[in-house]
């Protein structure tokens, strides 16, 4: 063999093969029998064989054209999907993407826009990887992520990665049913609670270094005590040890979709912060796929 047939010859092969009949395989590819014999022959240079046997009378596939015949229609066929997946990929309506995201992300609207997205995009194979804020940054940065859910405070520091939708949320207090306030629909976080708030419950600060210091210092405000007591590492683990009489927490308001028993969350007008989620990417990545996700996200 001296060279590979390419795609062209191949399938004007293939052609030929279906009519055994060169005027009309000629007919049907839309050129002249004297191109089509030129390309056949060329083909038969290229395998080394003849492909057909033919005669003024007849046309018949060679033995060998027989078994070729079979690996051309498979060859012709996945070199047509390949083509098929490469220009869906670059379209946006196929690929991979690997998607960090917070527990809090979870609570808001990343389920909703995970099921829209899959709906529009059947053919993007859609990893997720739960991740606290901080790592999934990193992990945006080194492109172990394609996209990252982070806690909106979340500093950035690089120009690398830019923040292409955000979800915000209002705080809220989390008391156990029993505690003082529990009876209460709203606070005013401008002055000191009447009432001892009692242990802080919080994630780990590791997590997300800004927003868990912004609560800290609101929890102070309120005439919370100075530390975090009890720490955990989910929101529902959060309100789960408040529901347990471990304390109390500043929580999202989306934490509310839990609906863990034994906890009554209170709201603080004027709202004193807001907390939510962001969605990052890297900045430099201009794949269609990414900008599907962020317009989502957007809406």
């Amino acid at each position: 063999m001296n060279n590979i047939p390419d795609a062209r010859q191949i399938e004007l092969f293939l052609l030929v093969a279906d009519t055994l009949h060169f005027g009309r395989a000629a007919e049907r590819a839309g050129i002249a029998q004297p191109a089509l014999s030129l390309q056949i022959r060329r083909l038969e240079q290229a395998v080394g064989f003849r492909v057909f046997n033919r005669t003024s009378r007849r046309v018949a596939l060679s033995e060998e054209g027989d078994a070729f015949r079979l690996s051309a229609q498979r060859g012709l066929a996945a070199l047509r999907e390949g083509v098929l997946a490469g220009r869906l990929i670059a379209s946006g309506y196929a690929g991979r993407l690997v998607v960090g995201y917070s527990g809090t992300a979870m609570l808001m609207q990343l389920p909703r826009v995970l099921r829209a997205f899959s709906r529009d995009h059947p053919h993007i194979d859609l990893e997720l990887r739960e991740v606290a804020s901080a790592p999934q940054l990193q992990l945006l940065i080194d492109g172990a992520l394609d996209a990252a859910f982070v806690a909106a405070d979340a500093p950035i520091t690089t120009s690398a990665i830019r923040t292409a939708a955000v979800w915000p949320d209002d705080i809220m207090l989390a008391v156990p049913k029993d505690h003082a306030l529990a009876g209460r629909l709203l606070v005013d976080p401008r002055l000191p609670l009447r009432h001892e708030l009692g242990p802080l419950v919080l994630f780990p600060r590791d997590q997300a270094p800004a927003i868990h210091d912004v609560l800290l210092s609101l929890w102070r405000q309120l005439g919370g005590t100075p530390d975090v007591a009890q720490r955990a590492q989910t929101w529902h683990m959060i309100v789960s040890l408040v529901a347990a009489g471990m304390g109390s927490s500043l929580v999202p308001a989306a934490v509310k979709r839990l609906r863990v028993p034994g906890v009554r969350f209170i709201g603080m007008r004027p709202s004193p912060l807001q907390i939510g989620v962001a969605l990052c990417v890297r900045q430099a990545d201009d794949r269609r796929l990414v900008s599907a996700l962020t317009e989502h996200a957007m809406r």
